[in-house]
């Protein structure tokens, strides 16, 4: 249970991450451009942007690592005065878990973002600097291949981490279908939005403010 609710939250990380650093690469669109400008070729932006991507990842994983060992060691100690437990209970910090922890976090803040980073390498400095293009360019085969690859991933690290292949499929299937269920709820919420907005143009103009 605990595995599943840890995974629960690396997803949700992710995505908040993910959309974090959507907006930063927005907004070094300009940047990017002024670069491609001086000289530099599209793969060196990427780069650039790649390792800042890869330096987000291991600070996020060294605050995560830090952070669970305090919170771990803290409710350690508080459950074993509540429970008054005999036996000596102490939180240890274990090498492995703390590399898989660096090595998941690079994954994700690489991995996650590196379609992106390309596309931004790839626009036209021209469009950019007279303002054609103001954000990242969509990539629906990015987007499916990252949640293929994820939806993979998600399922062998959960067996990984449980040894069993039907409790594996189960909790990938229902986050599935959760994360389903909610986009299709949020997409119906903002087509609903956008059909009041046509045909009461004051109704949508009061609850945008």
């Amino acid at each position: 249970f605990f595995v599943f609710l840890a995974l629960v939250a690396l997803l949700l990380g992710a995505v908040g991450m993910s959309a974090s650093v959507t907006m930063f690469l927005n907004e070094q669109l300009e940047t990017a451009a002024i670069f491609r400008c001086l000289g530099m070729t599209p793969r060196e932006v990427g780069q650039v942007y790649a390792a800042l991507c890869l330096g987000l990842g291991l600070v996020g994983g060294l605050l995560g690592a830090l952070g669970g060992w305090a919170v771990s060691a803290a409710g350690i100690e508080k459950a074993a005065r509540l429970m008054r437990l005999a036996v000596p209970v102490a939180s240890v910090v274990e090498p492995r878990a703390l590399l898989e922890g660096f090595a998941l976090a690079c994954v994700l803040a690489l991995g996650l973002n590196y379609g992106k980073v390309r596309a931004m390498a790839r626009l036209p400095p021209l469009d950019v600097l007279r303002q054609r293009t103001a954000r990242l360019p969509a990539d629906p085969r990015g987007w499916a291949a990252i949640i293929l690859v994820g939806g993979l991933a998600l399922f062998l690290y959960a067996f990984a981490k449980s040894n069993r292949w039907a409790a594996s499929r189960s909790f990938t299937l229902a986050l599935a279908g959760s994360t389903a269920a909610v986009v299709v709820l949020i997409g119906g919420a903002l087509a609903a939005l956008a059909v009041t907005a046509r045909v009461w143009p004051v109704f949508a103009l009061r609850h945008a403010a």
